[in-house]
């Protein structure tokens, strides 16, 4: 009796021995997802897309050429040239002649230039002057009138006369259509507004140059205005006396800037 129960219990023993060294070869245990026991995958996860984010654009103080820069300058000696900016409108000639009455007429010294039969005439204004000049090849006196109303009547008058032999310059006004009928503004009550004034006589030439206001405000001047054409009549004397007859006459037009 004693001897079968050492036997079963051998036979037990080992049973319980085959039992534990079955346990390596068994199923893998699983781990629920999420769990603390998680293996890490060798594979790196993979980072869920955030929002987007604004391109960063300059700040406000940035220029123009910071946001689109342009090419660079052209090396020296490229061929490249530099950008002229386009000429606006001249500067007076500083070589040019500033008028001057002294009896020389020079070259660019008034803007406009007429020919009335053997009197020449130069003038030139600004908005409150007119420029004038005449010359004659003559022995006598020289005469121009501005705006005449009928023939010589009303005409605003500028004579080179050399009465009692001295040669000087009058401001005067026609009083009729022909006739040695203009007196000088003086002798009518006006004044003489003749302002700067040459008279010249050379070489058988008689020159004048005279500077007047566009408006005296003298009865016996007539007003002018720029932009404004005018008749002129000149003529020429048979001699230096003021009341002498004309040898010549003749009438153009002058246009004032």
């Amino acid at each position: 009796m004693r001897p079968l129960r050492v036997l079963l219990l051998v036979i037990t023993l080992l049973s319980v021995a085959c039992g534990r060294a079955a346990e390596p070869g068994g199923t893998e245990a699983t781990v629920a997802p999420g769990s603390e026991s998680a293996v890490s995958s060798p594979v790196a996860p993979t980072t869920e897309a955030g929002p987007a984010e604004d391109y960063p654009l300059p700040g406000a103080e940035a220029s123009a050429e910071a946001i689109y820069p342009g090419p660079e300058e052209s090396p020296a000696g490229s061929g490249s040239e530099p950008s002229v900016a386009y000429p606006g409108a001249a500067e007076d000639d500083p070589g040019l002649p500033v008028w001057s009455a002294d009896g020389v007429i020079g070259a660019g010294e008034y803007r406009h230039r007429l020919e009335i039969g053997q009197v020449v005439l130069h003038w030139s204004n600004d908005s409150e002057y007119l420029y004038l000049a005449a010359e004659a090849e003559t022995s006598g006196w020289l005469g121009i009138g501005i705006d005449p109303e009928d023939r010589m009547q009303g005409a605003d008058y500028v004579i080179a006369a050399a009465p009692g032999g001295t040669l000087q310059l009058f401001d005067a006004y026609g009083q009729a259509p022909v006739g040695a009928t203009h007196p000088e503004d003086t002798a009518l009550g006006g004044s003489t507004d003749l302002m700067e004034t040459a008279v010249a006589e050379q070489d058988g030439w008689v020159r004048l140059e005279v500077q007047r206001p566009l408006a005296s405000g003298d009865a016996y001047d007539r007003p002018l205005s720029p932009g404004t054409t005018y008749t002129v009549i000149v003529g020429i004397g048979a001699n230096m006396e003021y009341d002498a007859r004309h040898t010549y006459r003749g009438q153009g037009e002058i246009t004032l800037d």
